[in-house]
């Protein structure tokens, strides 16, 4: 398994510290590179196999 952790930036969220929803779908691809790496480690998209085709989120809480 692959972790990465991501930082909330202050513009991801609002006055109460909740992190807005639209952004999550960034983090995913903030996470990306690292994994394509490891695929491709001179990031030569060219020769890249690998794609993110889908997410998938649920938000459970608030």
């Amino acid at each position: 398994m692959f972790t990465t952790t991501v930082m909330p930036r202050f513009y991801e969220t609002d006055a109460f510290g909740h992190v807005n929803n639209t952004v999550v779908g960034g983090w995913f691809e903030t996470a990306r590179e690292p994994i394509f790496r490891i695929f491709s480690p001179d990031m030569d998209i060219r020769q890249l196999s690998l794609i993110l085709a889908r997410t998938e989120v649920d938000f459970t809480t608030q």
